[in-house]
């Protein structure tokens, strides 16, 4: 059986909630109050029953010592069946005993880990829905990039598209695809690509590009959700790598257009 769910709403966000016993309940509607409705599934209905009438925002997991193969199990299962909702784990900060279950859980996901009493689960769900939001468009956006990039180097724009709404450093783009960070710049450099900062730089252009031709996204608003410190930011750096403005981009070509620039611009 597949999850099966089907969006109530548009103007409300919805978190699914696993593994929360009753008495914490409330206690997670209060933190999450104002941010998004939540429906919890009991442990009961996790596996035997996964097939829901909604679309979540979020998946929430908690994590404790108990039934602990069962919340992994249903998030590897969220993971795969849809892979754009972002996952959070919640757990209590864990002692030596129980850390052992809290990484296995982490390398089950992607998931973000909320920890009690130092984390806010409420800014936490805020930012797992805003990514979620872009998901689909930065999938999408890596996929076209991808025809533009030379195969050597598509892991590492794809880690940076997917991951554009982080605060990416070269150190990170390094780590994730297994190179030390000077060796990361002579590979680019050799394949006559930009440097790991600028190819960082390049990939959230695609991605605020493609969100662009959507016509309810101000610049602003584009640049709200990837980062930029404003909407002038987003225009300047815009200008700068492809001689653009967004106006000339905001268009279904718009994506390919600036792919073209990049790719000309190749030594």
């Amino acid at each position: 059986m597949t999850f099966a769910f089907r969006r109530v709403t548009d103007s409300t966000p919805l978190v699914v909630a696993f593994g929360y016993e009753r008495g914490v309940r409330d206690v997670a509607k209060r933190r999450l109050a104002g941010v998004a409705t939540v429906r919890f599934m009991d442990r009961s209905d996790t596996l035997a029953r996964a097939r829901l009438d909604i679309i979540p925002s979020v998946f929430l997991f908690r994590l404790e010592s108990a039934d602990n193969d069962d919340v992994l199990a249903l998030m590897q299962r969220a993971r795969r069946e849809w892979p754009n909702v972002p996952i959070l784990l919640a757990s209590s900060v864990p002692d030596r005993r129980s850390a052992s279950n809290v990484m296995a859980a982490v390398r089950a996901g992607p998931v973000r880990l909320v920890l009690d009493d130092t984390d806010d689960v409420g800014h936490a769900v805020r930012e797992a829905i805003e990514d979620g939001d872009i998901a689909p468009a930065c999938a999408d956006t890596a996929r076209v990039i991808a025809a533009y990039v030379p195969s050597a180097a598509k892991p590492v724009f794809h880690y940076c598209i997917m991951n554009v709404r982080r605060p990416l450093t070269v150190v990170d783009v390094a780590r994730a695809v297994g190179v030390h960070p000077r060796s990361l710049h002579r590979r680019l450099s050799a394949l006559g690509l930009p440097s790991p900062s600028s190819s960082i730089s390049w990939s959230r252009l695609f991605v605020a590009v493609h969100l662009m031709n959507d016509a309810s996204r101000s610049v602003e608003h584009v640049a709200l959700h990837l980062r930029f410190s404003s909407g002038s930011a987003l225009r300047n750096m815009l200008k700068r790598y492809s001689g653009l403005t967004p106006s000339e981009l905001r268009r279904p070509e718009g994506l390919s257009r600036i792919a073209t620039i990049f790719e000309a611009a190749r030594v």
